[in-house]
């Protein structure tokens, strides 16, 4: 989707990993501009919705100007890098009894996505309580 339909929306940069190489301080460099609201983001959107395909015009965003040095970036997509939390800890239990990491025989998350808890801040998408037993779960889990 990504690299041969210029799909906008195959890709997630919620979570990535950069190594300390020279086009990496270049991309960086890129995308520095397009973070602060303003001309320079919306131009660039322009541009991401002319290259891409089914993309609206709207400012630029992290997605869409990484698919643009494509043929830089490997999209992992045997693990999970990162994986939503609600919808993974309960399933840690039964992950260690009938899957084995690093064997490729189940997507196992190097990184639990918290999203939406908050305990630090008064109001959360999730309540305070379940956000930290599941943090534990995780830790455990990881831990493991």
């Amino acid at each position: 989707m990504v690299y041969h339909h210029k799909n906008w929306i195959g890709l997630n940069t919620g979570l990535f990993l950069l190594r300390n190489l020279q086009w990496v301080l270049d991309i960086l460099d890129a995308w520095a501009p397009m973070g602060p609201k303003g001309k320079i983001r919306d131009e660039a959107g322009k541009v991401l919705a002319r290259e891409l395909r089914d993309r609206p015009v709207f400012e630029a965003n992290d997605q869409s100007a990484m698919r643009e040095w494509g043929s830089k970036v490997y999209l992992e997509s045997v693990y999970y890098l990162h994986s939503y939390w609600a919808i993974l800890v309960d399933g840690y239990e039964g992950m260690m009894k009938n899957y084995h990491p690093g064997l490729v025989d189940h997507r196992w998350p190097l990184v639990t996505h918290f999203v939406g808890c908050k305990p630090c801040v008064k109001f959360a998408d999730y309540p305070m309580e379940s956000c930290l037993r599941q943090m534990d779960r995780a830790f455990n889990f990881g831990d493991n």
